[in-house]
């Protein structure tokens, strides 16, 4: 089983929580690949075994039963969820009928008459008291059978929200994390150190990452200038995207080791540098006073350095600092994504892209 996720996200939920402690804090992953703001190659990719609670399968209800049996909150949670949407089914006819889906051919527990139970009278009791003395995993059968009924509309009934709550740190004594038909979520520290890109080619030799650039350029076969400079930003720009990822890991603390997508991201700027050398030689072979580059000086610099097969002073700080050993890293990625933006804008005001 793969599970995908953006480490964006995985970052900003860090962030979010106001320090760098937060490593077992669940993230939210998706069983299918995600957007990850327009740029799917930029996504992540979990293919290790994490120890996950995994809704979808068979043994699910057995499972889920054996924490809730540790856990009496979470099984106190499960009834109260169950209660509500039994009585929710009387007015919504899609829980009703992924009730009667869940259910099958058993009889529904009934409720309480209402003589006998107003909300005062049953003080913290259930409407229907028979889920309080039903089989344990019989219960958990029919409340993932109910989220696989609902579908993409499970979110009130939502496992995390309604079973786990706010007291997460339980569940993950016994899993990593759980998946459910469509997403879950996994502890952060897994994400960050054992993920890697959808891009990454794991059997590619670290060597060839330059050569594959360059001929990746060249099957393109662009020849307009405009269009030349266009391609040289997009590299450009996904260079900026993976140096703004990098510089944010190296800021996380409590992780064991540098992740080896790390390694892996670098190489892949290297691969885009040489891009980005094949456009600009290209480019300044079709005129070296470079007309449509005339307003943009940090542009058109970056262009000519790559044209005379140099690469980025940035990138090749970055590499020294995380590729050599006891060196620390000192902020190239940043300092790199920031002069990337500045050249991104001064495309945008030249209407280059």
């Amino acid at each position: 089983m793969t599970i995908y996720y953006c480490i964006n996200e995985t970052l900003d939920m860090l962030d979010a929580m106001g320090d760098r402690t937060g490593l077992k804090t669940m993230i939210p992953v998706s069983t299918t690949p995600p957007e990850c703001g327009g740029h799917k190659e930029d996504a992540f990719a979990l293919s290790s075994s994490p120890k996950l609670l995994d809704l979808r399968k068979n043994e699910a209800p057995d499972l889920l039963a054996r924490v809730l049996e540790d856990v009496p909150l979470y099984n106190i949670n499960l009834e109260l969820i169950l209660d509500e949407a039994l009585a929710e089914r009387h007015k919504n006819t899609q829980v009703e009928t992924a009730m009667g889906r869940a259910f099958g051919s058993q009889p529904m527990p009934n409720a309480l008459k209402q003589s006998h139970a107003g909300h005062d009278d049953i003080s913290g009791g259930l409407l229907h008291p028979m889920l309080g003395h039903s089989d344990r995993v019989e219960l958990c059968r029919i409340y993932i059978e109910f989220l696989k009924a609902l579908g993409r509309k499970h979110e009130h009934y939502d496992f995390e929200k309604n079973i786990l709550g706010k007291h997460t740190e339980r569940f993950t004594e016994y899993y990593d994390g759980f998946i459910s038909i469509y997403d879950g979520k996994v502890r952060a520290e897994i994400l960050l150190a054992f993920g890697h890109r959808l891009d990454h080619d794991p059997a590619k030799p670290m060597e060839s990452y330059t050569e594959s650039g360059q001929k990746r350029a060249g099957k393109m076969r662009i020849e307009e200038e405009r269009e030349l400079i266009w391609a040289w930003l997009e590299a450009d720009h996904y260079q900026m995207r993976r140096c703004h990822d990098l510089d944010r890991i190296f800021h996380v603390e409590g992780l064991p080791k540098v992740p080896n997508w790390v390694r892996a991201d670098i190489f892949s700027l290297l691969e885009r540098e040489a891009m980005k050398q094949f456009f600009a030689e290209s480019l300044m072979r079709k005129d070296p006073t470079l007309p449509h580059l005339a307003n943009t000086p940090a542009l058109q610099k970056a262009i000519q350095d790559n044209a005379r097969g140099h690469v980025d002073e940035a990138i090749q700080q970055l590499m020294s600092q995380t590729l050599s050993p006891g060196t620390a890293y000192a902020g190239a990625a940043h300092r790199f994504a920031e002069q990337a933006q500045k050249r991104a804008l001064e495309g945008k005001r030249a209407a280059l892209h």
